[in-house]
């Protein structure tokens, strides 16, 4: 009855039928995700982090780009240009900054502004600050004053007269 072979309690490998062994089956083939995933969780977080960004930056280029086209910018920085006090700060050529303050609202042929205009010359920098109103026409500055030095001057003084060889607003 009991086989002399037989491990006690009934355990033991048995052969399968055929008689040979047989080779477990191979584990199955990880994918690409699989193989690489630890490399490939960082790179996709800092690949939508870069997209982001870029975004971001478009959004800010974009904004610039329309603030610094506008007139009230535009004229802002020409009467900075002209000015013998910020001429007399900054020296010539006055050229404006990248990275312009505030807002212009424009609406239905009239709006408002306030912006800090970053301006530079060969003998320093300053911030152009400008307050304008377009009641349905032409943009008028309630407020121009250059901030230079640690001094502030108003540019809204209508009876100084433009330097020598200053563009004036027929040429352009």
């Amino acid at each position: 009855m009991n086989n002399p072979n037989q491990p006690p309690y009934g355990g033991g490998y048995q052969q399968p039928h055929g008689g040979g062994y047989q080779q477990p089956p191979a584990p199955q083939q990880k994918g690409c995700l699989g193989r690489n995933w630890k490399w490939m969780l960082p790179v996709g977080c800092l690949g939508l982090i870069l997209v982001g960004a870029v975004a971001i930056g478009g959004i800010v280029f974009a904004a610039m780009s329309a603030v610094k086209s506008s007139d009230v910018y535009q004229g802002a920085l020409r009467a900075a240009q002209r000015h013998p006090a910020a001429i007399q700060r900054l020296g010539q050529p006055i050229e404006d900054g990248w990275l312009v303050k505030g807002n212009v609202n424009y609406t239905n042929g009239s709006g408002n502004a306030n912006l800090d205009i970053p301006v530079s010359g060969p003998k320093g920098s300053g911030t152009l600050h400008v307050s304008a109103t377009n009641p349905g026409g032409a943009w008028m500055y309630e407020r121009l004053d250059l901030t230079a030095g640690g001094q502030t001057v108003s540019l809204l003084d209508r009876n100084v007269a433009a330097p020598e060889g200053a563009p004036d607003d027929t040429e352009r």
